[in-house]
């Protein structure tokens, strides 16, 4: 993800178009996406059913989601 972020908070916006763009991510890109958040932000990934999960994208810190959107 290409996005980079020079403020020290995460507007609407960019929440929005991070949000837009996972749903695009092949299951191979969203998989590593996965594992970065379950690694930098834990509270920001929630298990849902078996083959379900919720990104919960205002619990991801700013430094998270810059690295993320590398």
């Amino acid at each position: 993800m290409e996005d980079t972020i020079e403020t020290d908070e995460v507007t609407y916006q960019e929440k929005l178009r991070f949000s837009q763009r996972i749903k695009n991510l092949s299951q191979e890109d969203l998989g590593r996406v996965v594992e970065m958040i379950k690694s930098l932000c834990p509270d920001a990934f929630r298990e849902m059913e078996k083959d379900r999960a919720q990104i919960i994208v205002d619990n991801l810190d700013c430094d998270s989601f810059q690295r993320i959107n590398e």
